[in-house]
């Protein structure tokens, strides 16, 4: 759906490219969300795949915080911009309204709806990084990627 947004724009088509990059971005908090499974209120049959899109970035910040706080603090400006990019670019578009978003505007939207994405994958092997399991299970395919993120220790020789 990115990839489409990003064709809609390239064309001029401002406001099919703000509705699809808000279809990506709801579609991507609804797998990061489960992927990490963040606590979402519960809802009987099919609500439970009817989810506001403010609902998923309080399930985003709720599931980090549980287990990835300095994470949740490295995305905090990310997951800020993109909560703005709805309601000032995606929702202007995506709703009857009397306003317009300028493409600059969705353009800046879908990169950071690049960017968030880009977090749950391995730069390495391009699978995703989800909390499944066991700590050891949490990883990607090849294991440089883990879930929460383990942080970078310096490793220091012996003196000798």
């Amino acid at each position: 759906m990115l990839a489409k947004a990003r064709e809609c724009l390239k064309g001029g088509d401002v406001t099919g490219a703000a509705t699809k990059a808000r279809r990506s971005l709801e579609e991507l908090l609804q797998e990061v969300c489960q992927g990490i499974g963040a606590p979402l209120p519960f809802r009987r049959g099919a609500g439970n795949d009817r989810r506001e899109i403010g609902e998923l970035f309080t399930g985003l910040r709720r599931g980090l915080d549980k287990h990835a706080k300095q994470m949740l603090g490295e995305l905090k400006p990310l997951l800020v911009d993109l909560e703005a990019d709805v309601q000032t670019a995606l929702n202007v578009e995506a709703h009857a309204s009397q306003g317009k978003a300028a493409a600059s505007e969705v353009d800046a939207a879908l990169q950071r709806i690049g960017k968030l994405d880009e977090v749950w994958s391995c730069p390495s092997c391009g699978t995703r990084i989800w909390l499944v399991g066991t700590p050891q299970s949490a990883m990607c395919k090849c294991g440089k990627g883990r879930y929460p993120p383990v942080p970078v220790t310096e490793t220091h020789p012996a003196d000798g």
